[in-house]
């Protein structure tokens, strides 16, 4: 019976291979459904795979933790994206590493990305699942504990917060300082930087110094911010997060910058509430200053001041605890009672901020050209100005007293005279009419031939003199325009081969941002970064922007935001904003067009 059977087998046996001779396309077939099978085995053999794990599921706000993200498989240019970790995390350091393992006689390449991250906020928190190349790893909750203050850390380590007062008036400048004492080796540290909605925020300076606390040597690293609030109210100073690169002991010499060795720390400061009190009085210009003065200097005696000749007037306002941009502005043509005395050309102010550990010390310089229509008596009205002064919590004057000055008569012009008292006129006039009448000496007539000549001889000299000299400046300015072009040319072309593709600058706030903003604040911070922008981009921009009507926009909104109605500052309206930015930018991209198809030096 089993002989039967096995003879059937190996007569069936047969019969599949006679069949698959006789038929060679049903054994091509089999071989490719074959060949697949073996592919379809193999790739799901070696199918991609994406991991992700920690060192651990539970930290405190003060600690970091480190994730590692691998594929088995060389990634030279591409990655995994770590932009959805960021909401909860901040990514303090990365690194990427090739490397290769043997397991059971199989080679296999793998890619790591290792982070270190700490937490942002305390709670419930999860590492996400990361993409890459149609693979997902798998999601990691982690716990975070509220920062502890028994740590061995805290002891080393520890960040003091302060401000110089806890109330303050609208626009009052307010010190804010924080200081991370260390006693053990830092490598580097990154403080979170200090930003806010409702107020201006300066850095001042950041220093380091050496203390003692109970005796035990520390490393004080203080940074002083000056915080100008612009809304009455509640202010918090939010907590700041630092990170703090420890050493690990002794430098390795192949890493400079010690980016591998040691622990990173993080900290976070103690949140600050203050209370900011609206101005005393509703008034234009408000300053809250510690300390205001004004000043005035000539740039020649105003005493004597002579009809025509033009003599300029210096005026110098200084407050301790303001910038320069919140001190008023000084227009001596205002004043009705020098109407028809004198004309006023006033110059562009000048404004420096001058920062130190106390705080910034701002002066506007006011130089206004001063030229006489009339001859005799001219009273320059006094200039207070009034201010709150921040120490002593009272209103307080800076004056320049009032100015008696008598403008003489014109030496250069003797019709003039029509200016004078009509006394003194007539009286001129009179002599003229008795000398001309009146015979005179032949000896005196002799003489005053001789001056007659002498004056004509030396207005001569000085006609000739004055050709000369209109020659000579002519010329300067003739050689001075050739260099002038000859060096712009070069400039241009050294322009041309280093400029980048508009598209790969680096842009800061955009004209369409700028204009879509609708907080005054706002809105003043974008137009701020958008001017900062264009003036990198285009060298000319200041001459254009001087004279445009961006700049009268941009400063009637400072304005604003700097008066004691700031809380109703208005943003810019965006028909007049969008007007103003097209017109600007049509200036530079018609001077850029021109500047880049320069005429040859030489025509023929």
């Amino acid at each position: 019976m089993m002989s039967k059977q096995n003879n059937n087998g190996a007569a069936s046996k047969y019969r599949k291979n006679k069949c698959i001779e006789k038929n060679p396309r049903l054994s091509l077939r089999a071989k490719a459904l074959a060949l697949l099978s073996l592919l379809v085995f193999s790739s799901a053999s070696f199918a991609l795979n994406i991991t992700a794990k920690v060192d651990r599921n539970s930290i405190a706000m003060s600690e970091t933790l480190t994730l590692t993200v691998a594929i088995d498989e060389q990634a030279a240019f591409s990655a995994p994206s770590f932009d959805e970790l960021q909401q909860n995390f901040d990514i303090l350091r990365q690194h990427k590493s090739n490397r290769y393992q043997s397991m059971n006689g199989k080679v296999s390449s793998i890619t790591e990305w290792v982070l270190t991250l700490g937490p942002k906020r305390e709670g419930q928190l999860i590492i996400p699942s990361f993409e890459y190349d149609g693979e997902f790893s798998d999601a990691i909750p982690i716990t975070v504990s509220k920062q502890g203050n028994s740590s061995g850390v805290k002891r080393d380590i520890f960040l003091e917060s302060t401000t110089d007062k806890n109330t303050a008036y609208v626009q009052e400048q307010i010190i804010y300082t924080q200081k991370l004492y260390s006693a053990v080796n830092i490598s580097s540290f990154d403080p979170e930087p200090l930003q806010l909605d409702k107020a201006k925020v300066e850095l001042l300076a950041q220093f380091d110094y050496q203390t003692r606390i109970n005796g035990r040597p520390y490393v004080v690293v203080e940074t002083r911010y000056a915080i100008y609030p612009q809304h009455s109210g509640k202010l918090t100073l939010p907590n700041l997060r630092w990170s703090i690169g420890v050493s690990g002991g002794r430098r390795n010499i192949f890493d400079p910058f010690n980016n591998s060795s040691g622990r990173i720390h993080r900290l976070q400061s103690d949140a600050i509430d203050l209370e900011i009190k609206a101005s005393p009085e509703k008034s234009t210009d408000w300053l809250p200053a510690e300390q205001l003065t004004i000043s005035q200097s000539w740039s020649s005696d105003p005493e004597q001041m002579q009809v025509g000749e033009p003599i300029t007037r210096k005026i110098e306002i200084t407050a301790k605890g303001l910038t320069a941009a919140q001190l008023p502005n000084i227009d001596m043509g205002e004043a009705t009672e020098l109407q028809g005395h004198i004309k006023t050309y006033p110059e562009q102010p000048q404004s420096e901020d001058e920062k130190d550990n106390s705080g910034i010390t701002g002066t506007r310089r006011i130089s206004t050209a001063i030229i006489a229509s009339k001859a005799g008596p001219l009273t320059l009205p006094a200039i207070e100005i009034r201010w709150w002064n921040t120490a002593r919590q009272q209103w307080q004057s800076a004056k320049l007293p009032a100015m008696d000055i008598n403008v003489k008569a014109s030496t250069a012009n003797p019709s003039q005279t029509q200016d004078l008292e009509p006394s003194v006129a007539s009286a001129v006039s009179s002599d003229s009419k008795e000398l001309s009448g009146s015979a005179l000496p032949e000896e005196e007539q002799a003489n005053r031939n001789k001056l007659s000549q002498a004056s004509s001889d030396t207005a001569s000299t000085w006609i000739i003199f004055s050709l000369l000299s209109s020659i000579l400046v002519i010329a300067l300015a003739l050689l001075s325009a050739k260099l002038w072009r000859d060096n712009k040319q070069l400039k241009q072309q050294f322009k041309l081969s280093q400029v980048k593709p508009s598209n790969e600058r680096q842009n800061g706030a955009s004209a369409e941002t700028v204009i879509a903003e609708a907080d005054a604040q706002t809105q003043f911070q974008s137009l701020q970064s958008y001017i900062n922008d264009q003036k990198s981009q285009h060298s000319n921009f200041e001459n254009y922007y001087a004279h445009s009507e961006l700049q009268e926009l941009f400063k009637n909104l400072e304005a604003q935001l700097y008066s004691a109605q700031a809380e109703a500052a208005q943003a810019i309206d965006q028909a007049a904003l969008r007007r103003a930015i097209s017109a600007l930018e049509a200036q530079l991209n018609q001077e850029q067009q021109s500047d880049s198809a320069l005429p040859p030096l030489y025509p023929h």
